[in-house]
């Protein structure tokens, strides 16, 4: 692919509605014929659940000590990477760059320095992320905010926000 794939991250506190938003954002895209990457940021403490059995081959190779371990089957890939180090979201992004999506959300990561949609679900939530977070381009929340200083949705006007952040993301829609 190459490295001018559109980046867009969707950050908010928990149970904000980020995932309802990109769930929103992967349909709207899928029905429009774009291949979506979806990296999310595991923001509660401690390793991601294993999807995959310490009993199957792949499984086994990796608590032999493989550092990566990929499965491919009728296309569907499965990779797991057992660092002890964080795996910054740069390099998650070049992995996704080799695969033939047109656009990656991201769900969480808030420092980092991609164009943002801000979920939030009171004024309190979006003045701190207002605050803290760089680079948005929209907000979509739950209340009528006293202080905008990007384009706010409703967030139960998914096809506004949809239409909204894929023209300004892929330049069209």
């Amino acid at each position: 692919m190459g490295s001018m794939i559109p980046i867009l991250q969707v950050v908010g506190f928990k149970k904000s509605g980020k995932t309802t938003v990109l769930e929103h954002l992967v349909d709207h895209c899928q029905q429009k014929g774009y291949r979506v990457g979806v990296i999310k940021h595991h923001g509660h403490g401690g390793r991601p659940d294993t999807i995959e059995s310490d009993q199957t081959d792949t499984g086994r190779l990796r608590s032999q000590g493989a550092y990566a371990t990929a499965v491919e089957g009728e296309g569907t890939l499965i990779i797991h990477v057992d660092s002890e180090e964080t795996i910054l979201l740069d390099q998650i992004i070049t992995l996704y760059q080799q695969l033939p999506i047109d656009i990656i959300f991201i769900e969480g990561y808030k420092s980092n320095h991609y164009p943002k949609v801000v979920v939030a679900e009171n004024e309190r939530d979006y003045k701190e992320l207002k605050d803290n977070c760089s680079h948005i381009i929209a907000s979509i929340i739950r209340f009528d905010p006293k202080d905008s200083l990007s384009t706010s949705f409703s967030i139960e006007d998914p096809k506004g926000y949809c239409e909204f952040i894929m023209a300004r993301i892929l330049d069209r829609s």
